[in-house]
């Protein structure tokens, strides 16, 4: 079976080979244009000057080069999409040699929010974020639709619904390039909010729509009485007439006229990419239920909404043609904006109303193909601690959180240590609550991350990396990159402990919670620490969440020797003997640990997950091993 890696090489050699072929191609055409022009000056001046022949003749050239133009036109189109696709495969490329944080691409940070519970803390938007690495959209709409997917979990059913699509999408490469390929070679900037506002706004020409065709006998006029003018058939008095008519009409609909062209030319540019994307998906046939609801959604009623969108880019081209100095004189001799504004209320009349759900399935199917791309390139089910899967959602009454081979998906999978993870509530093999303790650097924080991370992209409908995952319904609330603000006056202490009342609001409301917690409370002494460590865990499990905790502080792995937690092992698979294998009752709080290691002077982790609480600490090594005198 071929690998990504070697599939997308080949596909770069393809396409740079196709791509040199039609730049030749499009410098002979080039080369031949500038001939045909040269001939079309002489065979005017031989025309003229010597009268060796008729100057009708003349148009065998022009004939010719406005030919050439369109074939030019052509060729730099597939020109432009091969060298487009020619990137879509080095990004690929890119992305599975792990440099795709250097890469161009947006990365979601007009998407922060400083009140969001986990974005921030785990990465999710941001230069080498989750959405840096997912993100290969076109469209605005795809951009901001991926961004919601890893920022709001979906219902159980559409993340259900979700997986078989995003599954068929991961063997659509063709289809998968062609989103990544289609229309300019830029992405689209189009707002659809804007679009959507601008669609279904209130008529501006309803009103006067008779006057449509009072314009058109004006046009009419004009362009009659000026060629019997030129013609020398008239005088200018019919011309004359004629055009204070279509001024006095221009002056009636003036305003409703510019506020049609200036919210057209606001919303309506830079629709090409979207018209090609949806005529391309409408064409597709899908076998996943949610990939076929929304093909029918385009073409509901026999709409072709990439047909029509591409009428509307063609009309908005139009517009910006009264802008031409040569045109301008000929547009307004046939009323050429008013003409053109009827006819952009004429489309939005028909077709407003679905203008924001054609842009919202473009979104849906191009974040949809990012989580495919993702499958594709990370190995779907390629088995054991490699790859990534599908998780299973679990339609149980009691919270639960299990992993085998739990990776961090920002990790290169070369360099990507896997842990397992099992948590639940009210069951007596697996505790509610981790504390995990560590020396500095051993891994704490990387795999809370890990954990989140891989929630995150199981409620968006995507695979996570791991060799299995199971989980209930859960919202993620986390506080581990916590930040001071001198605009609210706030310390760095202040600012976690609002975060961490907000983890258990979240906690307390309908949804269980995922609460991932990293060196709590470590802005304060260690009595206070404690103290306050307890009450907002104990607050978490008694809301049924299941929680992660991590300290260097040895005095708050000591949680679980309180009389309020139980203990007992909560690392599947790990090595736990002697009197504390013993099976309590009931399990809420256990303790787990990363280790270091110290080699020739220099400090060593292996970042696996062991059962206990960590012996000892390195932060006197690691002064140091950076030169410190300790």
């Amino acid at each position: 079976m071929t690998s990504p890696l070697d599939r997308y090489r080949q596909n770069l050699a393809d396409r740079t080979a196709t791509q040199k072929r039609w730049s030749t191609t499009e410098f002979r055409i080039s080369i031949l244009r500038l001939a045909v022009m040269i001939l079309i000056f002489a065979f005017a001046w031989m025309a003229v000057q010597r009268q060796s022949f008729s100057l009708i003749w003349v148009a065998v050239p022009v004939i010719t080069f406005l030919a050439l133009i369109t074939v030019h036109e052509r060729v730099l189109r597939k020109k432009r999409r091969a060298e487009q696709a020619c990137q879509f495969f080095q990004s690929g490329i890119d992305r599975i040699e792990e440099r795709w944080r250097e890469a161009p691409s947006d990365d979601g940070s007009r998407f922060v929010s400083a009140d969001h519970l986990y974005a921030a803390d785990l990465d999710v938007l941001g230069s080498g974020s989750l959405y840096h690495l997912l993100n290969q959209t076109r469209t605005r709409a795809g951009e901001e639709t991926l961004a919601q997917w890893l920022l709001t979990p979906a219902h159980v059913d559409e993340v259900k619904a979700r997986q078989p699509a995003v599954a068929e999408l991961m063997d659509r490469g063709e289809l998968r390039e062609e989103m990544a390929t289609l229309g300019s070679e830029v992405r689209s900037e189009l707002d659809p909010d804007r679009l959507a506002a601008w669609a279904t706004g209130e008529p501006i020409l309803r009103g006067v729509a008779r006057l449509r065709w009072a314009l058109a006998l004006a046009a009419l006029s004009n362009l009659t009485c000026s060629s019997l003018w030129l013609a020398g058939l008239t005088t200018g008095r019919p011309l004359g007439l004629s055009l204070v008519v279509s001024f006095a009409l221009f002056l009636i609909l003036r305003q409703r006229i510019a506020k049609v062209v200036q919210g057209v030319e606001q919303t309506g540019r830079d629709l090409q990419v979207i018209a090609e994307l949806m005529d391309r998906l409408e064409r597709e046939t899908f076998d996943a239920p949610w990939l076929i609801a929304r093909s029918e959604e385009l073409t509901l009623d026999g709409a072709r909404p990439g047909e029509e969108i591409h009428k509307l880019q063609k009309w908005v081209e139009r517009l910006e043609s009264r802008r031409n100095a040569f045109f301008a004189p000929f547009g307004a001799l046939l009323l050429w904006t008013s003409q053109i504004a009827f006819v952009v209320e004429d489309w939005r009349a028909r077709w407003g109303t679905r203008v924001a759900r054609w842009l919202a399935v473009v979104g849906e199917l191009e974040a949809a193909a990012c989580l495919g791309t993702f499958a594709y390139e990370r190995g779907l089910n390629i088995g054991e601690d490699q790859g990534v899967v599908f998780p299973v959602i679990l339609d149980l009454a009691n919270t639960r959180f299990e992993a085998t081979a739990l990776g961090h998906p920002l990790i290169a999978p070369v360099d990507c240590i896997r842990n397992d993870i099992a948590l639940a509530v009210g069951d007596r093999d697996r505790p509610q609550a981790l504390v995990i303790s560590g020396s500095n650097m051993s891994g704490k924080s990387t795999f809370l991350r890990a954990c989140g991370l891989n929630m995150v992209l199981a409620w968006a409908g995507a695979p996570v990396v791991a060799r299995s995952m199971n989980t209930t319904p859960l919202s993620v609330g986390a506080s581990i990159r916590i930040q001071d603000s001198l605009q609210e006056g706030s310390s760095k202490f202040y600012a976690e402990i609002k975060r961490l009342r907000s983890v258990l609001d979240l906690a307390r409301a309908e949804l269980p919670a995922l609460c991932l917690l990293d060196e709590i409370l470590h802005g304060t002494n260690s009595h206070d620490r404690r103290i306050g460590a307890a009450a907002v865990v104990k607050a978490l499990l008694q809301e049924e969440a299941v929680v992660m905790v991590t300290t260097h502080d040895l005095v708050l792995a000591r949680l679980t020797e309180e009389d309020d937690f139980d203990t007992g092992s909560g690392v599947s698979g790990a090595d736990v003997s002697g009197p504390e294998a013993a099976e309590p009752a009931q399990r809420r709080l256990d303790n787990v640990h990363f280790i270091d290691t110290i080699e020739d002077g220099r400090i060593h982790f292996d970042y696996h997950l062991r059962q206990g609480v960590v012996t000892k600490s390195n932060a006197l090594e690691l002064m140091r091993e950076v030169g410190l005198e300790v």
